[in-house]
C-alpha cells in the first residue's frame, strides 16, 4: 500500500497562486464598489443637507420679514411723522451699489425680548420689559464679489433694532424715533445697522419689492402697483413717491410684494469655482440645485393701534 508523506498532503491542501489572485481581485472589486457607494451616498447626503439648511434658514429669514411687515405700525394722528421708508435703486436689487438698499419702518416684532434676565441668566417674569413698538432697519450689504467679477454679486441682509446689549429698543424707539419726520436721520450713523449681531442671512442674489398703492381714479378707489424703480415714504399726511407727494393726495400704501433669491451652499461653491455654465447667470440661479426663490404679498393696515 502506497502512502503520502505529510509534506505532500500539506502541499496539495494549499491555495494556488491563481486562486489567490482571483480571490484578491474579487475582494478588491467588492471594496472599491463599497467605497464608491459610500462616496455617492455621502455626497447625496451632504447636498441634501445643504439644501435643507439653506431652505430652512432662508425661509425663516423671509418669514421674519413678512411678520415684521404684517405688524407694521402706520398712524395718521401724529403730525409730520415718517412711518415707512424704502430706499434703493430700482425694484430689483440684484446689482445695486454697496449698502444702498434699506427698509425702515416701525413694527411689533414677535421675537422681541419680553422680560429682563435674572442673575442666573433666566427670564424673570416679574420684570417685564415695557413697550412693544420697535423701529426696525433692514439693509443689504454687498459680500465679496464672486470670482472677482461684478457680473455675479451677492449680498447679506442685516436686520437691526435700535440699541445694543441690554438696552430696551422699544424705549429708544419711543424716545428718539417715533414722530420723527425722517427715519433716515434716526438710523444714520447707528452702528447696529451693520453690527455682527444684526447679520441675518447671506448669499442673497436678488431682493425685490413691488409696492401697491390704493388711490382714487375717476372717483373710484383702485389698487395699482408702482413702477419698479420707485422709492417710497409713508408719512402721517400721506404718501411720497420718488421724492414727491404731488399726484398722491389721499393715496396710501396698501401692500408690499417681496421676492428673495438665495443661493444654496452648493450653488455658492459652484459660483466661486466659476462653474456657472454656458447658459448664463439667470439660468444658473433658476436651477433649484443652485438657488431658492421665496415670494409673498403683505397687506398693510394704516390704523394699527399704538400701545405703549
Amino acid at each position: 500500500m502506497k502512502t503520502r508523506s505529510p509534506f505532500q498532503r500539506a502541499r496539495k491542501a494549499a491555495f494556488t497562486l491563481v486562486e489567490l489572485l482571483v480571490a484578491l481581485g474579487i475582494t478588491s472589486f467588492i471594496i472599491v464598489s463599497l467605497l464608491t457607494i459610500s462616496v455617492v451616498v455621502a455626497d447625496a447626503w451632504r447636498e441634501g443637507n445643504n439644501k435643507i439648511f439653506t431652505n430652512t434658514e432662508a425661509r425663516a429669514a423671509f418669514n421674519r420679514l413678512i411678520e415684521d411687515l404684517e405688524c407694521a405700525v402706520i398712524r395718521q394722528d401724529i403730525p409730520n411723522a415718517e412711518w415707512f421708508r424704502a430706499d434703493g435703486e430700482g425694484g430689483t436689487f440684484s446689482s445695486p451699489p454697496a449698502n444702498a438698499t434699506r427698509l425702515m419702518f416701525f413694527t411689533i416684532p414677535t421675537d422681541r425680548r419680553l422680560f429682563e434676565t435674572s442673575g442666573s441668566g433666566r427670564y424673570d417674569r416679574n420684570r417685564p420689559i415695557p413697550g412693544n413698538i420697535v423701529a426696525v432697519h433692514y439693509q443689504m450689504v454687498e459680500q465679496d464679489p464672486i470670482s472677482g467679477s461684478d457680473q455675479f454679486r451677492l449680498f447679506g441682509l442685516y436686520r437691526a433694532f435700535p440699541g445694543t446689549g441690554t438696552q430696551n429698543p422699544a424705549e429708544i424707539t419711543f424716545n428718539d424715533a417715533l414722530g420723527r419726520p425722517d427715519l433716515q436721520s434716526f438710523w444714520s450713523g447707528r452702528p447696529e445697522t451693520t453690527a455682527t449681531e444684526s447679520f441675518y442671512i447671506s448669499n442673497i442674489f436678488d431682493f425685490s419689492f413691488t409696492f401697491w398703492v390704493t388711490r382714487s381714479d375717476g372717483g373710484q378707489m383702485q389698487t395699482v402697483p408702482l413702477p419698479p424703480d420707485s422709492t417710497v415714504r409713508v408719512l402721517s399726511e400721506g404718501l411720497e413717491v420718488n421724492g414727491s407727494t404731488s399726484g398722491w393726495e389721499g393715496a396710501r400704501l396698501a401692500a408690499v410684494g417681496i421676492s428673495m433669491t438665495i443661493l444654496t451652499r452648493e450653488g455658492a461653491m459652484r459660483a466661486r469655482d466659476g462653474d456657472i455654465g454656458n447658459a448664463g447667470i439667470q439660468a444658473f440661479v433658476a436651477s433649484r440645485d443652485n438657488a431658492r426663490t421665496f415670494s409673498g404679498m403683505v397687506y398693510l393696515y394704516p390704523e394699527v393701534p399704538v400701545v405703549f
